[in-house]
């Protein structure tokens, strides 16, 4: 009964990590493609930077808003770093469940 019990922890926990594993690939994929998606958006806006509206130089008060658009775009990077951090710990403990359940189950077997 103990070490069925036991089986059924160890299970629960897998599915858990199975969970967890499949958030943070998902989360470093997000990642990956919006850190992307921003290095274009930059590259963009550096070949445009040095042309006014008639192809002339910019005048630095023309870009002075942009300081605030860059931060604002780093926020989801900075969202999905965290969960990424997050679900790792959450998978690191979720292991160490694992690997304590089975160390149970293992005693209760040889009992």
């Amino acid at each position: 009964v103990v070490a069925s019990r036991l089986v059924a922890r160890v299970q629960s926990f897998e599915g858990e990590k199975l969970t967890l594993t499949a958030a943070v690939h998902l989360d470093t994929l997000r990642r990956h493609r919006y850190a992307q998606a921003i290095d274009a958006t930059r590259s963009d806006a550096a070949e445009t930077e040095g042309q006014g509206a008639a192809g002339g130089e910019v005048d630095a008060g023309e870009t002075g808003g942009r300081g605030a658009v860059a931060t604002a775009n780093l926020k989801p990077l900075i969202m999905l770093d965290e969960s990424i951090v997050a679900g790792r710990e959450k998978l690191r403990k979720t292991t160490q469940e694992i690997n304590e359940a089975l160390e149970e189950l293992r005693f209760e077997l040889e009992e």
